[in-house]
């Protein structure tokens, strides 16, 4: 095992001298197991295997509660990366003998997760799963329109999360537009399949073109007023001259 250096500048620490005897000692074992980078397995039965070999009057549920408050007084960062729990001591200052790491840093940290007893999050969010969700929720609960009105009302599914994002950048009064004229978009387009999708609808801002009807909505025919709308076109004026 390398050597490790524990400064007597440890001993002045405001965040140290806070810490119980017990949680001082348990900081100086984790000093001594961590790797060059001050990292490790953040499992609290490792840990307890490796701070306390010998000792058989701490339970798991101790070392738990003395990573959660090392945590909280900002002695080490609990993280997870691809769902396993690790820790990092702040400000380890260690000489570096390893040149590969062999625990991977907090940048690489995953979303917060939440066990019972400890706290493991990234090191700049100290929110809960719960609360996350929760301000999710009420931002959407502010909107006037919920995207699910507009999601099952123009009945093309593709791409919902990003149409997601895109409903939530809208204002409310652009929402209102588009619920009001999508029935209309819809007669006009009854195949879905000729539908834009409701992404390129949304990024484009179709609900503000016109929408042409080219046929008798009741009678389903090519009426006289569609003949000479359609006469009026280039690409069919030479049709109508000729005959």
């Amino acid at each position: 095992m390398p050597t490790r250096m524990i400064r007597e500048g440890l001993l002045d620490s405001k965040k140290f001298n806070k810490l119980t005897e017990e949680e001082q000692m348990f900081f100086v074992r984790l000093m001594l197991v961590v790797d060059d980078y001050g990292r490790y397995d953040a499992r609290p039965e490792l840990i307890k295997s490796r701070c306390y070999p010998v000792t058989t009057n701490k339970d798991l549920s101790d070392v738990s509660k003395m990573l959660s408050s090392l945590d909280k007084s900002q002695m080490i960062t609990l993280y997870t990366v691809n769902s396993k729990e690790y820790l990092e001591i702040i400000d380890y200052n260690q000489r570096l003998r390893q040149k590969k790491e062999k625990y991977p840093s907090p940048a690489r940290a995953d979303v917060s997760i939440v066990r019972a007893d400890v706290s493991i999050v990234r090191p700049e969010e100290k929110r809960s799963r719960r609360e996350v969700e929760l301000e999710v929720e009420l931002e959407e609960n502010l909107i006037c329109v919920p995207f699910e009105t507009f999601w099952n009302l123009y009945d093309k599914k593709v791409n919902p999360k990003l149409c997601r994002k895109m409903w939530k950048s809208l204002s409310d009064s652009e929402r209102e537009a588009i619920i009001k004229i999508i029935p209309d978009y819809k007669k006009a387009n009854p195949d879905k399949k000729y539908r834009k999708d409701p992404e390129r609808y949304l990024k484009k801002r179709s609900w503000e073109d016109e929408i042409i009807k080219n046929y008798n909505e009741t009678k389903n025919q090519y009426t006289p007023a569609d003949m000479l709308a359609d006469s009026q076109r280039p690409w069919l004026k030479k049709v109508f001259t000729d005959e």
